[in-house]
Formats: C-alpha cells, sequence, structure tokens
C-alpha cells in the first residue's frame, strides 16, 4: 500500500497529474469512477459485461490521451497551473472537511456536546 501511496502524484501540480494519466492513471480514474456507478446506481448492473468493458477501455483511453495532447501543450498547462492548484487545494481540503465531520458523526462527539451544553 505504501509503494502505490508513494507512486500517486502531487495533486496539485498539473503536469504531474497529467503524466500520472498518461502513464497509467486515467484506468484507476475510470475504476473508481466505474466502481462509484456500480455501488450506487441500478442502470449500470442492466448493462451487459461487454458493454461495461467497452465503456471502460475507450473512456480510460480518452482520459489517457487527452491527458498526453495536453501535456503538448506547456503553455496551456502554464495558464491553467494556478487555477488548478486552486481547485485542488479546494477539493481537499472540503474532502478533508467531510471526513473530519464523518468521525466526529460517529463518535457521536456533537450529540453529546449538545446535550451537554443543553443541561
Amino acid at each position: 500500500m505504501l509503494a502505490l501511496l508513494a507512486q500517486l502524484p502531487d495533486w496539485t501540480d498539473l503536469n504531474e497529474v497529467l503524466l500520472w494519466l498518461v502513464a497509467g492513471g486515467a484506468s484507476i480514474i475510470v475504476a473508481a469512477v466505474f466502481a462509484f456507478l456500480a455501488e450506487n446506481f441500478e442502470f449500470w448492473h442492466k448493462l451487459h459485461k461487454n458493454v461495461k468493458l467497452l465503456i471502460s477501455l475507450l473512456l480510460s483511453a480518452l482520459i489517457g490521451f487527452g491527458a498526453y495532447y495536453l501535456l503538448a501543450l506547456p503553455d496551456v498547462i502554464t495558464i491553467i497551473q494556478p487555477y488548478w492548484a486552486l481547485f485542488v487545494t479546494m477539493l481537499l481540503a472540503w474532502l478533508g472537511s467531510q471526513y473530519a465531520y464523518i468521525k466526529a458523526k460517529n463518535s457521536s462527539y456533537a450529540h453529546k456536546a449538545y446535550l451537554a451544553a443543553k443541561k
């Protein structure tokens, strides 16, 4: 598991993320999206397995080729980079807050504090 984490890109560096997508990260992203679909949407279960395979292959290839194409445009990456870093930082902050909220809720901390204040 640590070896996998060591291979993850610096998410705030667009160039590094694009390189990761080209090197196979696109397939990981597609697998995560499809896992979400399989877990939460009934229509996904109704698709034939070959259709799911074709969609995953095409989407992985499109993301990989798109990242490769964007890597050939360094001027565009330079323009997008500050906005990308801001977006990723905000997304990671939001995910961290959601994780902390779930932990607090599961530990009943918030409920205990509410009851203590009510007394």
